[in-house]
């Protein structure tokens, strides 16, 4: 697939309602790149608490919807609003595929051979997949694995001097086990294998068979313990086997492997089962000892095919899996990463075992034909949201205390407990990470809410209790989606401003956000999405520790309205802005330049170099589309910035336009035109300024 070229960029604007982001991993996601806001409280606290806490809306407003999660009897309801664990996989991403275009494959071109082992989703018209930007390839927040139980592997030489066709094996297990033999003696027939039960085996051949000097290798399929060797010997006459005589082995997997996936926040992990601690670990050596898949060598392209064997890091170490993770933006699903899906596995084997090419599967099948190797989803965090008694919570606002029925996320106090926060008896969010390194991530979403009334501005409106400090890491979030259901009513993908918020006031708030520019331009319906995320996963180390949870957030009175305003709908973030900056090479002389940066590091969460954005970004939508401009040759949206260079005085420093507008000709990576990116627009420029028609970023894989 034609690779998305994404751009910096100094507006962005979308035809109709629909909006998207600019920067990297600047757009909505669920994870990586969040930035964390505080709302402000208002001077005066509403007398109405525990009731409404909203005043009534202008003539020229129409509330969609109001939920005050209460019945008249004052009994809980949820409204429709359904419970949802942002961390649960909506299916199985692994199956097999290939270059055939029937039976359930895709004429995908498979690793080796015509079949392979792929992650990833195929255009399709069922729901949700039908509302993704840019399928085939992954998705957001996928957490996919394909996997084998190794076991303890045990390879048993017949050092005995004679030929042999009777073994009785004795193992310590503290979990019901298999035994199978992956290699057989040369020239011998399959042998009977009898379980006698408590970890004691017995194996016949058909004949005397297993000459001196041969081995076989048998596993027993533990998977979240190890076994023991306790005793072994040969019948009849009960001959032991010396220690030297069955050794267990150092657990690998062979695979040829192709990958692609958003550089540096998607990555595919080769991870082995920690027994003891009870953890997956992840293999430090694989591709050249990055320890992980993630975007090709060049230009975000494919990487591989590579064969590779890892051995696991932790022995004896009885499962192995591949594990496929994405984050909550750039992906084929949002149109803003594409790829060809996620990993391709292909000539698979443990510990030098047969090999697995999957050429004997059917096309869509989630594991092989004899069941070694098969596709799982990580299990999900948990689900935590409820609603909840005001009467029965911590509350510390002095102001009021609402007693009615609310949505709560946190963990019962007897395993999770605000006793750090002096309420032992309050639970409190569940702490991370799980054994699959994931954290708290719950939503609860609205029922398909009708859309009426006239307006291009639309507001979320909600009631929260912060009890939210920073070092927390602890967030409520929200986010919208829509669908039209006279063309066939497919959603689109859920839609926010990149934030999540805090707030260590104690108190309700009066959360009020615009959503028009998030709304696309033909709809019907509306749903909302309100929930809680430990964002320790990010951000513990650098913005917080995540030591202490309390109970909070605490979300109530939520409504949807549309507000009689019409024309262009702005969105615009502080740390998009140009900043204050000082000249590169210093100095305050009319030579000295400063860069116009926003504040916003453009580098991973993890990397410590700062790389500030260059550009000023800010989101523009009108549904009645926006005008062209074709000033130098390039055509464009009728959008500008208005430009003026004065002194720390205010005095105009005189320059002209030609001075000061860009040089920059490339509107993305190939662009060869010439033409410039940001030209001086004098027709619209009013005095003592110049106008300099913006450029806009690629964020689709529909644009070259």
């Amino acid at each position: 697939m034609k690779k998305v070229c994404i751009l910096a960029l100094c507006v962005v604007f979308a035809l109709g309602l629909f909006v998207a982001g600019a920067t990297a991993k600047n757009a909505p996601s669920k994870y990586s790149q969040y930035r964390f806001v505080e709302e402000p409280q208002q001077m005066s606290h509403p007398t109405e608490v525990g009731q409404s806490m909203f005043q009534s809306a202008a003539a020229t407003t129409t509330v969609l919807c109001w939920y005050q999660f209460d019945t008249g009897a004052g009994a809980p309801t949820k409204q429709g609003f359904t419970e949802k664990d942002v961390t649960s996989q909506a299916k199985i991403f692994f199956h097999v595929d290939g270059a055939a275009t029937t039976g359930g494959c895709h004429g995908f071109a498979a690793v080796a051979g015509s079949q392979s082992m792929w992650c990833g989703q195929w255009v399709t018209t069922d729901d949700p997949y039908c509302g993704w930007a840019g399928a085939p390839g992954y998705g957001n927040n996928w957490a996919q694995n394909f996997g084998t139980v190794t076991g303890d592997v045990y390879k048993i030489t017949n050092n005995s001097g004679v030929a042999r066709s009777d073994l009785h094996l004795e193992f310590s297990i503290l979990e019901t086990v298999n035994l199978t033999i992956e290699v057989n003696a040369t020239g011998c027939a399959a042998p009977t294998i009898t379980n006698l039960g408590g970890g004691k085996w017995d194996i016949v051949w058909p004949g005397t068979c297993f000459d001196p000097g041969e081995f076989i290798i048998i596993k027993i399929s533990v998977t979240t313990t190890t076994t023991v060797f306790v005793s072994a010997y040969w019948t009849p006459g009960n001959v032991p086997l010396l220690g030297t005589d069955i050794v267990l082995q150092t657990n690998s997997v062979t695979y040829t492997i192709m990958w692609d996936s958003e550089p540096g926040y998607d990555f595919t992990y080769v991870q082995w089962w920690d027994p003891i601690n009870k953890v997956w670990v992840d293999d430090p050596n694989v591709n050249g000892a990055t320890g992980e898949y993630t975007s090709g060598p060049a230009n975000g392209d494919p990487g591989g095919p590579q064969t590779e064997t890892s051995t696991a890091p932790i022995q004896p170490s009885p499962q192995m899996r591949f594990h496929f993770q994405a984050d909550g933006a750039w992906s084929d699903e949002d149109g803003l990463w594409d790829t060809i899906g996620a990993v391709n596995l292909d000539d698979l084997s443990i510990s030098g075992g047969p090999i697995e090419d999957f050429e004997g599967e059917a096309c869509g099948a989630l594991q092989s034909s004899d069941s070694k190797w098969v596709a799982s989803v990580t299990p999900p965090f948990g689900l935590y949201s409820g609603l909840v008694a005001g009467s029965a919570i911590v509350q510390e606002d002095p102001c009021g205390k609402p007693l009615s029925n609310m949505w709560e996320f946190f963990d019962n106090p007897a395993v999770t407990n605000y006793s750090c926060g002096g309420w032992p008896l309050q639970g409190a969010m569940a702490y991370g990470p799980d054994a699959n390194g994931q954290y708290m991530s719950n939503e609860i979403w609205s029922p398909w809410i009708p859309v009426s009334g006239t307006g291009t501005s639309f507001l979320i409106q909600f009631l929260t209790y912060r009890d939210l400090p920073l070092d927390n890491l602890q967030f409520y979030v929200w986010s919208v989606r829509t669908r039209d259901t006279t063309t066939g009513g497919c959603p689109t993908t859920w839609r926010d401003n990149n934030n999540v918020y805090y707030g260590d006031n104690k108190d309700w708030l009066r959360q009020s956000l615009e959503i028009g520019p998030y709304m696309a331009s033909s709809l019907t319906d509306v749903q909302i999405a309100l929930g809680a995320v430990d964002m320790c996963g990010v951000w513990c180390g650098s913005v917080g520790t995540g030591a202490c949870h309390s109970h909070a957030p605490l979300i109530d009175q939520a409504r949807v309205v549309r507000v009689g305003v019409f024309g262009p709908q702005w969105t615009v973030r502080d740390y998009h802005l140009w900043q204050d900056n000082f000249p590169e090479e210093g100095g305050i002389s009319a030579t000295s330049y400063a860069r116009c940066d926003m504040a916003l590091d453009l580098t991973l969460s993890t990397n410590p170099a700062i790389l500030p954005g260059d550009s000023m970004h800010v989101v523009v939508s009108d549904p009645a589309t926006l005008a062209i401009d074709a000033t130098g040759g390039r055509s464009r949206r009728a959008v500008y910035a208005f430009v003026k260079v004065t002194d720390r005085f205010g005095t105009d420093r005189g320059y002209t336009a030609a001075q000061i507008q860009s040089p920059d000709n490339k509107s993305y990576v190939n662009d060869a035109s010439g033409f410039l990116r940001y030209p001086y627009v004098a027709a619209v420029s009013p005095a003592g300024w110049y106008a300099y028609r913006f450029d806009y970023t690629v964020t689709t894989p529909t644009v070259a």
